[in-house]
């Protein structure tokens, strides 16, 4: 019963920062629009100010309910890294579960919940995290950093989860590769 109560509930912390899946990373690589804007220091402004307007757009939509017990909060933008903020309750998240899952609930399981989520939260995000900053550093070629921070209802650090363009890399290029044709 906990593994279907974890399987319930792990899929609402997936909040996707980008759709990744729709953009075709063939068309504009990060390394093109980077050459691209080195040689124009004009097309470099214009990407970043593009990249700016996107992000004040965005921000201007939060907070956003985007599953029971996790709100988007903000995007924190510094030179070379994007931090997308949620908050989480656990409580809440619980609570939006069945009622046949929640009977006989106790503080121990809801322990086993919130430990296990903090040990597999990060390498469940990284995918979409890793391919977000993919997408975002073509357009803004010194983004090199994101991260997505939970915090609790209290404004507490919860989870952290960062990576780096190093820490992407394989990811990347195995999501980068062109899909092979059917045999």
């Amino acid at each position: 019963m906990k593994k279907f109560i974890w399987t319930l509930i792990f899929p609402v912390l997936l909040v996707p920062a980008a759709d990744a899946a729709e953009t075709n990373a063939a068309v504009l690589s990060p390394s093109s629009v980077a050459n691209a804007a080195a040689q124009n220091p004009d097309l470099e402004k214009y990407l970043e100010d593009a990249i700016q307007n996107q992000i004040q757009s965005l921000k201007s939509t939060l907070p956003m309910q985007v599953n029971p017990g996790v709100v988007w909060q903000d995007i924190a933008v510094n030179d070379d890294s994007l931090n997308y903020i949620y908050q989480i309750d656990i409580d809440e998240m619980l609570n939006a579960l069945p009622e046949e899952l929640r009977k006989g609930f106790d503080p121990a399981q809801k322990q086993e919940i919130v430990a296990k989520i903090k040990t597999e939260m990060c390498p469940q995000v990284k995918p979409i995290l890793c391919v977000s900053l993919d997408l975002m550093s073509t357009f803004s070629p010194r983004l090199t950093n994101i991260a997505a921070t939970y915090n609790d209802k209290a404004g507490q650090q919860f989870l952290h989860c960062g990576f780096n363009k190093k820490d992407c890399a394989d990811l990347v290029a195995k999501y980068s590769q062109p899909a092979k044709a059917a045999e």
